[in-house]
């Protein structure tokens, strides 16, 4: 009887030996298909991280010449203004020349008109005493 149990006892141990490999060799399968899983999904994430990478320095880059392309362009302004400003009196200088030029014009046209008025009206005056 010892026997019988011994022997009932070592068949079930060997079916639990089969069972286990058995378990250990789906484990094992399911790991590497896990992993192979993971590996594709790792793999994929660094191609997209690779590509925003890429964009992201395609962007800077873009940046960089649009702001290099306004630096030049306020460059541009500043100088246009610093002209500006230095002409600006010259500018208002001539236009004060012009006008005084101008108003000395005027000024002896307006003395020649008054002398002429004047000489009328004394020659009007000595009509109308002459004329009395």
């Amino acid at each position: 009887m010892t026997d019988k149990i011994l022997n009932l006892t070592l068949n079930k141990l060997d079916s639990l030996e089969s069972e286990t490999k058995a378990i250990r060799k789906d484990l094992q399968t399911e790991t590497k298909s896990i992993q192979n899983e993971l590996s594709i999904e790792i793999g994929t994430v660094k191609n997209e991280m690779k590509e925003m990478r890429n964009e992201f320095q395609s962007e800077i880059k873009f940046l960089h010449i649009e702001m290099s392309e306004m630096r030049s362009g306020i460059s541009e302004i500043k100088q246009s203004v610093y002209r500006l400003e230095e002409s600006q009196p010259k500018d208002i200088n001539a236009l004060f020349k012009n006008n005084s030029i101008n108003v000395e014009s005027y000024n002896h046209q307006i003395g020649v008109l008054n002398k002429r008025l004047f000489q009328t009206e004394s020659h009007i005056e000595e009509l109308f005493k002459s004329y009395k």
